[in-house]
């Protein structure tokens, strides 16, 4: 028997608070992010990600699909990430948006997207 508050069909808008270690102050750094992608949002990711180019074989050829990786790692941390421990540089908390990500340390972002890579990849190996 399962739980009555749990939908086997649709996602719940639950959380889930990822660790990242400690920032040069001793600090805990986190990320909290979705618990589970829902379609659209795993649909709007994939799109995000794709791109159509245009080859130089005339106009009767078909356009290629390559993917965009740096539309994809954006978009990636912004459709995952709810909320985070970051602040700027006078110490206040910086809510998570498009231009936010964009301004993350580099390394700061690839820990993000570790830390979401692994998580998908439980949710994964759960469901099988």
């Amino acid at each position: 028997m399962r739980e009555e508050s749990v939908s086997i069909y649709f996602v719940e808008p639950t959380t889930t608070r990822l660790d990242l270690g400690q920032d040069d102050d001793g600090q805990p750094m986190w990320i909290e992010v979705k618990t589970e992608l829902n379609y659209g949002e795993q649909q709007e990711l994939a799109g995000l990600a794709l791109r159509l180019q245009k080859t130089d074989l005339g106009s009767d050829a078909a356009p290629s699909v390559e993917m965009d990786w740096a539309a994809y790692g954006l978009a990636k941390l912004k459709t995952w990430i709810v909320d985070w421990s970051f602040t700027d540089a006078q110490g206040k908390p910086v809510k998570v948006s498009r231009e936010s990500v964009q301004r993350l340390r580099p390394w700061l972002a690839q820990a993000c997207e570790k830390a979401i890579d692994e998580h998908a990849k439980s949710l994964e190996t759960a469901k099988n």
